[in-house]
């Protein structure tokens, strides 16, 4: 490695793109021609490795920047960027360092995930186009890996195999977007009926109040009966909210 230039993942990403090639269809090119632009980089990069390491276009710019400074990396001057012997060396040395070193965790920041787990803050309909959305994207993405699969034809290369994993993660993810959105049926059940069961308790309460107006009406205009209409008023009160809950249950069913 040239001294004084310590790689980093994203400088390591970017001379193994340019030594690799960009996958297909733009590899065919590549292989003539094995240079790219700094946007042909970042466009190879976004296909392949930022669907499993994270990678920003400031970043790959600023990399590619370095690597031509420190002689790892060869620009023409149309901006086309190749690898030198020494940026090879370079990646190699990396990647073996990275891979011999400690054990490490996969680290996963899934947006989906996080708002799921905490799903019982949102409403259960925005929860459920989060879901739906994040459902859509998979599949678009799905469908744009496996024509690079078929592109690529009886593959067995080793990143080919990063790309079955892919499309593979993908699939299940579709998976588990439909049985996330199958548990939130009872949710937006229970919502619903409530909804309903308060617009019924709305329409259902003018007519109990009327009626219980209208018994009132015995206290101001029959002060001889006080005692008597005091106990038929309670009465009724009793029957009346009976009534009330038996007409709200039967409604819901």
């Amino acid at each position: 490695m040239v001294a004084g230039m310590a790689l980093n993942s994203t400088a390591a990403c970017v001379l193994g793109i340019l030594d690799m090639g960009p996958p297909p269809p733009a590899h065919a090119d590549w292989a003539r021609r094995p240079e790219l632009s700094g946007a042909e980089v970042w466009s190879a990069l976004e296909q392949s490795v930022a669907g499993f390491w994270n990678l920003t276009r400031s970043q790959v710019y600023q990399e590619l920047r370095r690597l031509a400074a420190d002689g790892l990396v060869a620009v023409s001057a149309a901006g086309r960027y190749t690898v030198t012997d020494a940026g090879r060396d370079a990646a190699r040395e990396w990647f073996v360092g990275r891979a011999l070193g400690e054990p490490r965790e996969e680290q996963i920041r899934s947006p989906i995930m996080l708002a799921v787990f905490f799903g019982h803050y949102l409403p259960a309909d925005v929860l459920e186009r989060v879901v739906r959305e994040h459902e859509l994207r998979a599949r678009r993405r799905l469908e744009k890996l496996r024509a690079m699969q078929a592109a690529l034809g009886e593959d067995r290369s080793l990143p080919g195999s990063t790309l079955e994993r892919a499309t593979l993660y993908l699939s299940g993810a579709i998976e588990w977007a439909h049985d996330v959105l199958d548990r939130l049926q009872p949710r937006a059940r229970t919502r619903k009926r409530r909804l309903l069961g308060a617009e019924r308790d709305e329409q259902l309460d003018g007519p109990f109040e009327c009626v219980e107006q209208a018994a009132h009406l015995s206290l101001v205009f029959r002060p001889e009966d006080r005692h008597r209409s005091d106990y038929r008023i309670r009465a009724v009160a009793d029957v009346l909210a009976l009534a009330r809950i038996l007409v709200r249950i039967a409604a819901r069913f």
